[in-house]
């Protein structure tokens, strides 16, 4: 739902048939929703996991969840047609994620998400898609189970799962089971304070990490660096110098104090003033030295010249 992950090696495979299958096909499919705050994925799967069909499209965040939630519903019944005509295989079950603690009547910690705030997401996301009931989850928990049960997690105990999406989190894995925390926000790494944000930052709906290492803001800052429009997936992988050095300059912002980082830059500012005056000087010297050089090539002849008089006979 969240990424297409990988599934059990030959291994663990049963050669036969999988549950809730016929066939070489699936007897039902499911359809998964990850909305985030740029994107919202849509997937047709079948009961293994397998993805069917992918779907994305824009968030739009900013116009509210009103217009996401219409063009999702209108997406997951384009895809529960296929599901039938294409594979014979009825859509039995739909699920969504999405960013923040998903409440009953409401989400908290959702800032890329305007306006989701007071949402009933589940029962809303129901009455979208004309079925009884959509579980909901929170969307980096989510992925976290799913690497748990098929993924890179699976032999990993402790383990941790980051997600860098528009947004940033994480999700920890102990004794095989995803830690959720008192108040189901255990991961939100995108709150804490990285040393040089105001006390009451996040109570006045900051998220003071995620405004410095998150997706966003680094594409944004990518796109002054490079000129144009990157994703920070697209950024780490760069080979590109000035890419490569902007994410070495990110992770030291991460680690020191902005004080420090200030100070930093400074002194950098100033030792490049002081190469260059250095380098205009050794300049100025080398023509100096050219011209000394000259100077005593000619005094050198100018010896040579009266040596010579001198030695020759009198006239």
């Amino acid at each position: 739902m969240l990424t297409d992950t990988p599934l059990p090696s030959a291994e663990h495979h049963d050669p036969s048939p999988a549950p809730g299958t016929v066939g070489d096909g699936p007897a039902h499919t499911v359809i998964g929703v990850d909305f985030g705050g740029t994107k919202t994925e849509l997937a047709l799967a079948d009961p293994q996991g397998t993805i069917l069909v992918r779907k994305r499209l824009a968030t739009l965040a900013e116009h509210g969840p009103d217009q996401a939630l219409a063009r999702v519903a209108e997406a997951v019944r384009q895809l529960a047609v296929e599901a039938e005509v294409r594979f014979n295989a009825p859509v039995a079950a739909h699920a969504a994620v999405a960013p923040g603690i998903i409440q009953p009547h409401r989400i908290l910690l959702t800032p890329n998400l305007p306006g989701w705030e007071e949402l009933s997401l589940s029962s809303r996301l129901a009455e979208e898609f004309g079925v009884p009931t959509v579980p909901v989850a929170n969307d980096v928990r989510a992925g976290a189970l799913a690497e748990l049960r098929l993924g890179a997690l699976r032999d990993a105990d402790p383990g941790l799962y980051v997600n860098l999406g528009t947004g940033l989190a994480a999700a920890l894995a102990v004794g095989g089971h995803i830690v959720y925390g008192a108040n189901q926000a255990a991961g939100e790494i995108a709150y804490a304070n990285p040393g040089d944000v105001p006390l009451d930052a996040v109570a006045a709906g900051r998220a003071p990490l995620e405004e410095l290492l998150g997706g966003k803001q680094l594409a944004e800052h990518a796109r002054e660096l490079l000129g144009e429009s990157a994703s920070a997936g697209d950024l780490f992988r760069s080979s590109d110098p000035a890419a490569r050095e902007f994410a070495q300059v990110r992770d030291l912002e991460a680690e020191w104090a902005q004080e420090a980082i200030q100070r930093i830059t400074t002194e950098n500012t100033t030792v490049k003033q002081r190469v260059r005056q250095l380098t205009a000087d050794n300049r100025s010297f080398d023509e100096r030295l050219k011209a000394d050089r000259s100077n005593l090539r000619f005094q050198d002849r100018r010896v040579a010249d009266l040596e010579a008089q001198i030695a020759a006979p009198a006239g």
